[in-house]
C-alpha cells in the first residue's frame, strides 16, 4: 500500500514520509513502511558524484570528460541544489585542440503534485590554441504533471551544437526550445513525443522531432521492446563544425533489458537499430548499443562502468565536410566511462 501511495505521488518524498509515518503509527514495526523511511532519509543525505568518460569518433576526434558534482537536499526532499565542475578535452585528426573548464550549479524543486522545476548551468572557460573565451551554457526544465499517467515538459537550453571542437572555435551556440509529452497509462506501456526548435548563433535554424512507443514484456528481468521515429530539418546547410545536413529521418526498433545480476550487482543493456536517410548524403543502417554494470558497496556508495557505440551509414565520410579524403565509410562513435556515487 505504502509503495503504491508513493508511486502515485510522482516524486513527493514529503508526502511519502507522511504516509509511512502514519502507517507505522497504526502498525508499529511494518517492514514496508520502515524500508521506505530508510530509503527517503538516505536520499536526503548529501550526494557526491564523480564521473569520467572518454569517446572516440571515426573522424579521429577524441573527447575526454571529467565531471564532479555535490548535491544537498532540503525541504523534506523537495529541493535539491549543489555545485558542479567539468573539464573537457577535444583532440585528434584535423580538429583543433580545445580544453573547456567549467563551473556551475544544478538544482531542482518540486512545488506540489503538479509542478517541478529543474536547472543546470555552467560558466565555461574555452582554452583554444590562440584564444580564450568565457561562455555560458544551461538547461532548464519546467514539468507539468497533471496525473500519474501524463507528464509535460518545457525545456530551454543554450548548448554547444555538437561535441565538435570546430564549432567551438567558430563560436557557434544553439538555443533550444523543447516541448515533450510522456504518457504512461500503466507500468508496462509508454508513449512519448518531443519536438525541439533550435536557433543557432550562425543564423541557422533546426526543427527536430521524435516519437517513441515501448511495451514491457517481462518484469524479472525487465524487458522492453519498442520503436521510434526521428526527423529533423535545417534551414541552411553550412560548414561550421556541427553535423548539418538539410534533413534527416530514421526509423528504429529498440530493446532494453535490465535487472539484478547478482547480490549488489545490477545491469542495464539497451539497443536500437533501423534505417536512416540523410540529405545531402545517403541512406543506410543506423544503430545504437549501450551497456551499464553497477555495484553497490553499501547503501551510501555505488560504482558503475558503462560503454556505448553509435553507427550511422546515413552519416558517412563521403558526405562529411571534415573527412573529404577518406573512403566512404559509416560514421561511428565509441565511448567508455565510470561513475562513483557517495552519500555522506
Amino acid at each position: 500500500m505504502i509503495a503504491a501511495q508513493a508511486r502515485r505521488e510522482m516524486g513527493r518524498p514529503d508526502l511519502s514520509q507522511s504516509y509511512a509515518e502514519a502507517l507505522l503509527a497504526r502498525k508499529p514495526g511494518d517492514e514496508g513502511a520502515q524500508r521506505l523511511l530508510e530509503q527517503l532519509f538516505l536520499e536526503r543525505r548529501p550526494l557526491t558524484t564523480i564521473e569520467a568518460w572518454h569517446a572516440r569518433r571515426s573522424d579521429d576526434l577524441a573527447i575526454s570528460t571529467l565531471l564532479l558534482s555535490h548535491e544537498l537536499t532540503f525541504n523534506n526532499g523537495l529541493t535539491k541544489f549543489g555545485p558542479q565542475g567539468r573539464i573537457m578535452h577535444f583532440e585528434g585528426g584535423d580538429f583543433p585542440t580545445v580544453d573547456i573548464y567549467s563551473i556551475g550549479l544544478a538544482g531542482r524543486h518540486r512545488f506540489d503534485d503538479f509542478l517541478e522545476f529543474k536547472s543546470s548551468f555552467f560558466l565555461n572557460l574555452e582554452d583554444e590554441s590562440d584564444d580564450q573565451d568565457v561562455t555560458f551554457t544551461h538547461e532548464t526544465t519546467f514539468s507539468l504533471i497533471p496525473s500519474d499517467a501524463l507528464r509535460l515538459d518545457i525545456n530551454l537550453a543554450r548548448r554547444y551544437p555538437d561535441e565538435n571542437s570546430r564549432s567551438i572555435v567558430n563560436d557557434v551556440f544553439a538555443d533550444d526550445f523543447e516541448f515533450a509529452v510522456d504518457y504512461t497509462p500503466d507500468n508496462a506501456f509508454r508513449v512519448s513525443g518531443r519536438g525541439i526548435y533550435s536557433h543557432y548563433s550562425d543564423g541557422n535554424e533546426r526543427l527536430w522531432g521524435q516519437a517513441e512507443i515501448a511495451k514491457r514484456l517481462s518484469a524479472d528481468p525487465y524487458l522492453w521492446i519498442g520503436a521510434r521515429y526521428t526527423a529533423f530539418d535545417f534551414a541552411k546547410v553550412l560548414d561550421n563544425g556541427y553535423w548539418n545536413p538539410d534533413r534527416y529521418q530514421a526509423l528504429e526498433a529498440s530493446i532494453q533489458l535490465y535487472g539484478t545480476l547478482a547480490e549488489r550487482w545490477t545491469y542495464d543493456l539497451q539497443g536500437a537499430a533501423g534505417y536512416g536517410w540523410s540529405e545531402p548524403g545517403t541512406g543506410g543502417f543506423v544503430s545504437y548499443a549501450s551497456a551499464r554494470l553497477a555495484y553497490e558497496f553499501a547503501p551510501q556508495a555505488s560504482f558503475a562502468l558503462y560503454a556505448n557505440h553509435t553507427l550511422s551509414y546515413a552519416r558517412s565520410s563521403d558526405n562529411d565536410a571534415f573527412a573529404p579524403a577518406q573512403d566512404d565509410e559509416p560514421w561511428s562513435r565509441f565511448a567508455v566511462g565510470a561513475q562513483l556515487r557517495l552519500r555522506w
